[in-house]
């Protein structure tokens, strides 16, 4: 391939990355959790200009104030250029996301088949999770543009002779660690694994200069972290280490326990299973202690980063779905390099099996309910058969051709896997986009709505009826945004009562405690499909009347004679 067509391809690439991921960001209402508490948290700098300290006018206080501030400090910026909006909030996740495939399809590119590089970019994009969070106002998708810099720029760094240059890409792997300690705590220091390797394969100079960029990088956040710190104490230095990772946090321990970030990985692209079968062969090709340490340093960063990334969130309690944004890169890159170094040096029943993993984990991934049949051991579903019936023409297929042992040249090659990758991606791409045309970002909708009836209304006293997952949960950052504070936010109406619901059962004696209050309104938050809302409405709708109806949330009034004509003037 030629240079030209190369740029052409790259140029090509940044376009769509960016006309995919900022196409029709601006629908849809500011998200609960993260994406409503920095949107608040950043919109409260701009009113109080309190750009270091935001923990008087942020929701919560200490609880959403004691995260880095780079992602608030760009919404505060975004939203002073173009007005308070969600293109404003979003818009520097959507850039983040652009640069951060565009940089690493560009690295990746160096060292494999272009073509192969781009068709592996393309599906980073075009994962579930990543996409979703990338048109998000959250840390996540800035933290990995910031991490993928930082080893990109480290790797340059040690391959560069030039002494001026080399101190460029060092200042760099200063900055790029700075930028992302500043944006997210613990996960920031993914990039410190490459130190390992560099120790390893280096001489203890170039280890030391290495060690001394990263170090600067460090000092350059600590005025940020040593002001909070001396300001908060403990109640701050306890928040640097993430409950996540030894406790149950927001009710998050999923059903599949350890196998859960595995499926997540599966259902966020067809293709990634492939991650995990790059694993065996490189368990099936090197000895143990080789493992980690292949000789190629950039192969041992990412298969160390995924690796012990799953493992460590694997074994945690909690289970967060957006950690899973963090294993994606690591297993694509395994993914490009098992295609471009390993495919060819397969065996025919190897490859075989790869094309036949690759198809039934598009299947899994296409079928939901097909995954929440296997998750329930219901088998009696229509789907179940349709599944069967694939698992045996894929077992009589596998066998037909081990026993003829004929060499198929399309399977033996890399075409078979090629020509796939083109056809699902384009799949992924069209549907994506039909998604975002007629979808809007985000999963829980109505907290603009409720926000604009209570104020209509001049409703100071209300009964805030939610599922309780954590004692945060007395916060809603959406309704808070569309509020302006005004309710749940740091000057919110003193006359809200919060109701509990358990976070998994239907809790009839919680809901007897609303025959106290029965002037007030009630607003019934419904922040999962999974909870028991309707048989909530159910028990509520013979006492009150219902005012509005939204889809995560509906506001009950007091049971009236006209209940039918006043519900048709306020909904």
């Amino acid at each position: 391939m030629s240079k030209t067509d190369t740029n052409f391809i790259s140029f090509s690439l940044l376009v769509l990355l960016f006309i995919v991921l900022i196409f029709n960001i601006e629908l849809g209402e500011v998200q609960p959790w993260d994406e409503g508490l920095y949107a608040y948290r950043a919109r409260a700098i701009l009113e109080s200009n309190q750009w270091w300290d935001q923990s008087s006018v942020s929701l919560g206080g200490l609880y959403s104030s004691t995260y880095p501030p780079l992602v608030p400090w760009m919404i505060a910026l975004n939203l002073q250029i173009f007005g308070e909006n969600l293109f404003a909030i979003r818009i520097f996740s959507v850039l983040c996301s652009t640069f951060a495939i565009f940089l690493f399809v560009f690295f990746l590119s160096k060292q494999f088949d272009y073509l192969i590089t781009f068709l592996v970019g393309l599906n980073l994009l075009l994962s579930s999770h990543w996409l979703f969070y990338s048109r998000q106002g959250m840390t996540d998708i800035p933290l990995l543009f910031f991490i993928l810099s930082n080893i990109i720029v480290t790797v340059k760094f040690l391959e560069e002779q030039y002494k001026t240059k080399q101190l460029v890409l060092g200042l760099l792997i200063s900055f790029t660690f700075f930028l992302g300690l500043m944006t997210k705590i613990v996960l920031s220091f993914i990039p410190l694994l490459t130190l390992i390797f560099v120790y390893r394969y280096f001489p203890k100079k170039i280890f030391l200069k290495t060690l001394i960029f990263y170090a600067l990088g460090l000092l350059l956040a600590m005025p940020w972290y040593f002001f909070m710190s001396m300001k908060y104490g403990t109640t701050f230095i306890s928040s640097l280490f993430p409950p996540h990772l030894f406790s149950i946090v927001e009710e998050n321990r999923k059903s599949l326990g350890f196998f859960y970030y595995i499926n997540q990985i599966l259902i966020s692209n067809p293709f990634l299973v492939l991650s995990f079968f790059s694993i065996f062969i490189r368990f099936k090709s090197k000895k143990f202690l080789n493992l980690f340490f292949s000789g190629n340093i950039v192969s041992d960063i990412f298969f160390f980063w995924f690796l012990s990334g799953l493992l460590i969130f694997s074994l945690a309690p909690t289970k967060l779905p957006h950690y899973t944004l963090y294993l994606l890169p690591p297993a694509f890159f395994l993914i490009c390099e098992l295609i471009s170094l390993h495919y060819n040096n397969l065996k025919l029943k190897e490859k075989t099996f790869l094309i036949i993993a690759v198809l039934f984990n598009l299947f899994w991934f296409f079928t939901p309910s097909f995954r929440q049949s296997i998750k329930e051991m219901n088998f009696e579903t229509p789907i179940i058969s349709i599944a069967l019936l694939l698992v045996a023409i894929s077992i009589i297929g596998f066998i037909y051709f081990q026993e003829r042992k004929r060499k198929i040249d399309f399977l033996s090659s890399q075409q078979l896997i090629t020509t796939l990758f083109y056809i699902i991606s384009s799949l992924l791409l069209v549907l994506s986009i039909i998604n975002f045309a007629s979808n809007p970002t985000g999963k829980v909708f109505g907290g603009e709505r409720v926000s604009k009836f209570l104020m209509n209304h001049k409703i100071e006293s209300f009964v805030y009826l939610f599922h309780k997952a954590n004692d945060s949960d007395t916060l809603n950052p959406q309704i808070a945004w569309y509020s302006h504070g005004k309710y749940f936010g740091i000057n919110k109406s003193k006359g809200t009562v919060f109701l509990a619901l358990p976070i998994n059962k239907i809790g009839l004696n919680e809901l007897k405690q609303l025959q106290k209050y029965p002037n007030f309104v009630v607003v019934y938050y419904i922040s999962s499909p999974k909870l028991p809302a309707k048989i909530i409405v159910d028990e509520l709708i013979p006492e009150r009347d219902i005012l509005l109806l939204t889809p995560n949330y509906i506001i009950f009034g007091r049971k009236v004679r006209e209940s039918k004509e006043i519900n048709k003037k306020l909904i």
